[in-house]
């Protein structure tokens, strides 16, 4: 019979070493925007049709719209304006903007050539005033700087009068003067006067 071999008694295996944990990153909870390449601008130079003083430079991407450069336009005036209107180029009505959804880059002439990385583009606007029946608003603006000229004049015009009233009452004083100077001149003229006559037939 043969004889059984003994198992073999398992070892405890040694113990391996722990790898060190792994420091934990911290967690970027800022969402994920895509890479825009190749993004082109348009400098959009905008004129105001009424005051100059209006005009001013933006820019834009290609994928804005006319609807948005008219909510910018209405925002620049505190969104107090209406039948806001464009034009490109120039003011006629073979310019005008009529569509608000049109794009930026379909505003731009045509080339040949490549495009450079930043193109400019002129737009008109004009618009209707805010239509209130406020009293408040429809008073006449006060303008400072001519109150302050009238008010001026009106100084100067009370200061000559016044000098004009001092100069007649100094020429009606000394006048006043001069007759009683007169007066008195006469009355002691006409007291003299029987003392010579006397004298004069009293003879010598």
């Amino acid at each position: 019979m043969p004889v059984k071999k003994g198992s073999k008694k398992k070892g405890s295996r040694s113990a391996s070493p722990k790898k060190p944990a792994r420091p934990s990153l911290p967690v970027n909870e800022d969402p994920v925007l895509p890479r825009t390449v190749g993004t082109r601008y348009v400098s959009v130079h905008v004129r105001g049709i009424t005051w100059s003083v209006l005009d001013y430079t933006m820019q834009l991407t290609w994928t804005h719209r006319v609807i948005d450069l008219m909510t910018m336009i209405s925002n620049r005036h505190g969104n107090s304006v209406t039948g806001l209107v464009l034009y490109k180029d120039e003011i006629h009505p073979r310019n005008l903007l009529s569509d608000p959804m049109q794009l930026i880059q379909d505003l731009l002439p045509l080339r040949e050539a490549s495009r450079p990385d930043e193109e400019e583009l002129v737009i008109f606007y004009d618009f209707k005033p805010h239509d209130s029946d406020c009293a408040l608003l429809l008073s006449t603006p006060r303008n400072f700087k001519i109150e302050a000229q009238q008010r001026q004049e009106q100084e100067q015009l009370d200061q000559q009068r016044l000098r004009r009233q001092q100069q007649v009452g100094n020429r009606n004083s000394l006048d006043s003067n001069a007759d009683s100077t007169r007066a008195i001149q006469n009355a002691a003229t006409m007291s003299k006067a029987p003392f010579a006559r006397k004298s004069y037939l009293a003879g010598p």
